[in-house]
């Protein structure tokens, strides 16, 4: 290992069932501080399965991470995932598979001085897109699936409490129709859309703590308004309530 704030690890798994089925999972991963604030991860997984075909790569994953951790000034993140068509670790929940995966972040934080109201403010943007294998299905060439783009603008004050404007603009690929009640479905196809949202987070030194988001813009080829909130109530030490709720409003043109 390079110094002291590197690490390397390695993970096992397996799972059996009654009948004979199984699932074997194995990984390695490093944590490389290679100058001053500069960390490099890297993490391997391979997944194994009886009724699968694991021969090669095709099911594994690998993630590449460049990392400025800081807390204050510019700071970044750069990562890359490569998944296979056959990686099931076969525990959780895999949103997506057979996919490439590209991120960037960029943050600027300031704390102003001491007599000010205002502990720091946090300007950014992220980015990641996801693309997909080429394979059978999709052909030899890579397919775009979804791109994200959010830059936002982030103020605490020295009581906890926390504002957040931001505008997250998206890309999705629909390749077949899917619904989201009975009267309104998605059609597949290739939708860029854009909404606004804020945010109010109360400071977690008050017992009784709302947080509220409010976010409106396009939403596929449609048009929606949202509204959220959850609050918690910290009755003891050792005992708090929590509950929350949201509103959407979706009209398709």
């Amino acid at each position: 290992v390079l110094n002291e704030n590197s690490t390397i690890g390695a993970m096992g798994t397996s799972r059996t069932n009654r009948s004979g089925a199984y699932n074997l999972t194995y990984g390695a991963d490093g944590l490389f501080n290679l100058s001053g604030d500069e960390y490099l991860t890297l993490k391997w997984l391979q997944t194994f399965k009886d009724d699968l075909d694991s021969n090669g790569g095709n099911s594994g994953r690998f993630i590449f991470d460049w990392t400025r951790r800081r807390l204050g000034g510019f700071t970044y993140q750069h990562a890359f995932t490569w998944s296979g068509p056959g990686y099931d670790p076969a525990v959780g929940f895999e949103p997506r598979s057979d996919f490439v995966r590209a991120q960037s972040d960029w943050n600027y934080q300031w704390f102003p001085d001491s007599d000010a109201n205002i502990r720091r403010t946090w300007i950014g943007m992220k980015s990641s897109l996801w693309s997909r294998n080429p394979n059978e299905q999709h052909g030899s060439d890579r397919e775009l699936e979804t791109t994200r783009v959010e830059p936002f603008l982030q103020i605490e004050t020295k009581t906890g409490v926390t504002f957040k404007l931001s505008s997250k603009t998206q890309f999705e690929d629909v390749v077949t129709n899917f619904e989201l009640s009975e009267d309104a479905n998605i059609p597949a196809g290739s939708y860029w859309f854009t909404e606004a949202v804020g945010e109010f987070r109360a400071s977690r030194s008050w017992t009784f703590r709302p947080n509220l988001t409010v976010s409106s813009g396009r939403f596929y080829d449609g048009l929606k308004n949202s509204i959220g909130s959850d609050v918690t109530w910290n009755l003891g030490k050792h005992l708090g309530l929590k509950g929350g709720w949201e509103w959407n409003h979706i009209n398709f043109q």
